[in-house]
């Protein structure tokens, strides 16, 4: 009887940790403006429909201005924008949904590597001005970071509750 309940609980625990090695990864480098997921690379050439075929039909499309903007995948908790010309412009990655219709409403499963960043839902702006290409961010404690949109890498907006945890992570492609 003892030796069923260690099989199991080894099962378990083997199960547990292949998952966790097993979630997706989401790369994103800053400083080249390419987004890695699933096999797949996601750059500001990278159309709406190619996108669609790499991950299949979103989970929502929401409209801004008459025109199918954000393209929601709920159950991945990613959610990206595309304009008028059907181009990939940004990604969010949801940490803590805030109601946001234009964010997943689920928390992204996988890791998000940023640069040589490890994100998480506690990650700081110090953290990101340390270990990534983005050097110069704003923050306003349990309201939002931004970083500067005129310098040569990514623009990243964070969102924060008032834990100053992180909601969601926004990354605009440099459209050149």
């Amino acid at each position: 009887m003892k030796s069923k309940i260690i099989l199991v609980v080894s099962l378990l625990f083997c199960l547990q940790k292949g998952r966790a090695q097993n979630a997706d990864t989401l790369k994103v480098f800053t400083q080249l403006n390419r987004v890695e997921f699933a096999k797949n690379i996601i750059t500001p050439k990278t159309t709406i429909d190619e996108l669609i075929k790499m991950l299949g039909t979103p989970d929502r499309i929401e409209q801004s201005v008459g025109i199918d903007r954000h393209f929601i995948y709920d159950k991945l908790g990613l959610a990206f924008d595309g304009g008028k010309i059907r181009m990939v412009e940004g990604i969010s990655v949801t940490f803590n949904y805030d109601n946001d219709k234009k964010a997943a409403k689920n928390k992204f499963s996988g890791v998000l590597k940023m640069d040589d960043l490890i994100v998480k839902e506690t990650t700081s702006g110090e953290d990101i001005k340390q270990k990534t290409f983005i050097k110069e961010l704003t923050c306003i404690p349990g309201a939002f970071c931004a970083s500067n949109p005129k310098l040569p890498h990514m623009v990243l907006m964070m969102g924060l509750n008032s834990s100053s945890k992180i909601t969601n992570l926004v990354f605009g492609f440099l459209l050149k």
